[in-house]
């Protein structure tokens, strides 16, 4: 028996190697919301399970490979071996864009090293050198990166430049990081705190996925966001993120999207940890709770939203003035007369 079990362990480890060299990731990082967002198609991935770091079986040298998407040790036994996650790099296809690009300027290596940060760099390079760092786990010096790419755009801005679609798309990465940081913190809570915790990774990867990124890291943001929410029951939602994938997916990969998807509905269509009047889209960028429904704050330069902030600038991008988001709607005049 023990053999058998260690076999089979070894079987999962095969697997998930394999999946591995097909993702750019470790699959633990950038899981989309209940709908693709216009003009972002699904096409690849970029982020295995949103970059977030690996279940307490990769070292640290370990980690720009690792597979974070896979399922714990301890939660193999509860799904069978088509539940495992899937490997989508099929997905992938030529052209692939962000639904704000920056300007091209040269490539930084598709390799970086731990602390490296293109200090004064245009802000192309710096946004690139921040998602190679992303896509290899290195979740500081991405933030690093992304906060050079903000000095850089500032530069730009002073010359007249319009930075607003660059602003955008930066700060959604450095949203995106923030939430890895945290679920990568909730992975290590043990004990009583940890079906909160899994409560709480499923919530953040919901919000993870409704941000706007490449669209090679929101099949990730989807992968991610179906693995937590499964974790804690919250079948329905996964099911709604299945059927996007399979809307997409070529035909080699339906037959695995499928089985999935039969197993939300044997299971039972509802969401076990999911309030039905959360909008994933809408939480706060800087404590990255759920935003009140009578309105919150905006920044009109990035679009981070937020709860409320006490300082009249935006503390993600630095640079644009926070407005309310229902500040727009004037008084409406009686059709009455």
């Amino acid at each position: 028996m023990g053999n058998q079990s260690s076999q089979g362990m070894s079987g999962h480890k095969l697997a998930d190697q394999n999946m591995m060299n097909n993702t750019s990731l470790p699959d633990g990082g950038v899981p989309p919301q209940y709908s693709q967002q216009p003009g972002v198609p699904i096409e690849a991935i970029g982020l295995p399970d949103g970059g977030v770091p690996p279940q307490s079986q990769a070292h640290a040298s370990q980690m720009p490979q690792a597979h974070a998407s896979q399922m714990p040790q301890n939660q193999a036994p509860q799904m069978p071996s088509s539940s495992q996650p899937i490997d989508l790099s099929s997905l992938e296809g030529p052209g692939s864009r962000t639904s704000a690009t920056l300007p091209p300027a040269q490539s930084p290596p598709s390799a970086v090293r731990p602390g490296q940060v293109p200090r004064g760099a245009p802000a192309p390079v710096c946004f690139k050198t921040g998602l190679a760092h992303l896509e290899q786990n290195q979740l500081p010096d991405a933030l690093s990166c992304l906060d050079e790419g903000f000095l850089a755009l500032a530069k730009d801005q002073s010359r007249g430049a319009d930075i607003k679609a660059q602003a955008t798309i930066c700060a959604q990465y450095k949203i995106a990081v923030a939430i890895l940081q945290e679920i990568s913190r909730l992975q290590k809570v043990q004990g009583a705190g940890t079906l909160s915790a899994k409560e709480e990774m499923a919530r953040l990867s919901r919000h993870l996925g409704s941000l706007p990124l490449l669209a090679k890291h929101r099949i990730n943001c989807i992968r991610t966001a179906i693995k937590r929410n499964m974790e804690v029951q919250n079948y329905a939602y996964a099911k709604q993120m299945l059927d996007l994938l399979l809307s997409k997916a070529p035909p080699t990969k339906q037959d695995e999207l499928r089985s999935l998807i039969d197993m939300c509905v044997q299971r039972g269509l509802s969401n076990k940890s999911i309030d039905p009047l959360e909008d994933p889209s809408q939480f706060c960028a800087a404590t990255l709770s759920r935003l009140s429904t009578i309105g919150h704050d905006i920044c009109d330069l990035c679009g981070a939203k937020f709860s409320a902030l006490s300082t009249p600038g935006c503390i993600i991008c630095g640079m644009g003035s926070i407005k309310r988001s229902d500040s727009q709607a004037g008084p409406i005049p009686s059709p009455f007369g």
